[in-house]
């Protein structure tokens, strides 16, 4: 199996898929699995796959045909097809000299004949590539090369079509809209499956002040250092960011161990925030600073509209925590029957550096 060479711009696309969030995204999974579909009818193929490249090089995929979990995550035929600008065909692996090898070719799926095309963001980046499979070998036509192409083109209209509806195009968050679909489906499967969820509202400190003092372009390139910060501290595929107004964030997260789980993680936004060093001469901290409101579950949820109030509970700990001074977390416990509770070491954060 030959080895691919490490691209030049490979140092981008891990942003690119980073800014997408694909993989967090339900109906955007339900959309690449049509596509795939439709490419092994319109090309009379049995497998299909669309790989996107995420920062470790791994996979994640979509696809028709084909068990994904089963695919080697050596096998090179896709890192071959995304370097190319055209579709990238291999008429039979089996005797082919870089191909013969590879995994897909020598184990299932059995892989033989092989077309890939890359799939490029609207910013024309490349973050993976469309394929169609066989397990026997295959003569690539010009019609099946046109498919292919009108497949990918579709693909990527998708992809764009999700930036405009779901990505707030200052931040390149999850937008409001985006966030109240999420936090329905997220509570209603907590409900099913008995899982905890914990919400941060976050609203940035005396950012009308900010805005006033350093002009506009100074405020948006504030929410851009802001939400920047959100997404290097959410490391996990289950602590979901959102820009949800003016100078107002969340993050839900959907894996939580807990109030305490929930606080110790608001407060590293929290001072990260701060260590950002933004300077700010109206206010009392004299650099940009956050205050944010958790709510968690202290028990399984079991109310399926219970998640309004859930939202709810987590705005009144923002607030509280305004009252209190701002650049500082405060938490409320949430449950079902009993609503919105301050817990017994419910209590600002001790803010870190001077003020």
């Amino acid at each position: 199996m030959q080895s691919v060479p490490r691209p030049a711009e490979e140092i981008q696309r891990p942003a690119a898929v980073d800014d997408l969030l694909l993989e967090s995204d339900p109906d955007m999974e339900s959309a690449f699995e049509r596509v795939t579909r439709m490419v092994t009818t319109q090309l009379h193929v049995p497998m299909s796959v669309f790989s996107v490249f995420d920062r470790t090089r791994q996979y994640f995929r979509w696809s028709h045909g084909i068990d994904v979990d089963g695919i080697p995550g050596k096998s090179s035929f896709c890192t071959h097809a995304i370097l190319q600008d055209d579709v990238f065909v291999v008429p039979d692996a089996r005797r082919h000299k870089d191909f013969h090898d590879d995994p897909l070719v020598t184990g299932p799926p059995w892989v033989a004949f092989y077309a890939g095309v890359p799939v490029r963001t609207g910013k024309r980046r490349k973050i993976g590539a469309l394929c169609a499979l066989d397990n026997r070998p295959r003569r690539f036509t010009a019609g099946m090369r046109q498919a292919l192409l009108d497949l990918r083109d579709i693909l990527e209209s998708l992809i764009e079509l999700r930036t405009l509806t779901v990505l707030d195009h200052l931040t390149r968050l999850y937008n409001r809209r985006h966030f109240d679909a999420m936090i329905d489906r997220e509570w209603h499967r907590a409900c099913r499956l008995s899982l905890p969820v914990a919400l941060l509202t976050i609203d940035i400190d005396h950012f009308k002040a900010f805005n006033d003092a350093y002009g506009h372009q100074a405020g948006d390139e504030c929410l851009r250092k802001v939400a920047e910060t959100l997404k290097t501290e959410c490391k996990r595929s289950g602590d979901i960011p959102f820009r949800t107004g003016g100078e107002e964030f969340a993050v839900l997260l959907t894996v939580t161990d807990g109030r305490q789980g929930a606080v110790e993680f608001a407060d590293r936004l929290r001072q990260a925030v701060r260590d950002l060093a933004i300077p700010h001469k109206h206010s009392p901290a004299g650099i940009v600073t956050i205050c944010i409101g958790v709510a968690s579950t202290h028990s399984f949820p079991t109310d399926g509209r219970g998640f309004e109030r859930f939202v709810r509970c987590s705005d009144e700990a923002l607030y509280a925590a305004k009252r209190q001074g701002r650049d500082r977390v405060l938490a409320r416990s949430f449950g079902v029957h009993t609503g919105c509770i301050p817990a017994e070491s419910d209590r600002p954060s001790a803010p870190s550096g001077p003020r």
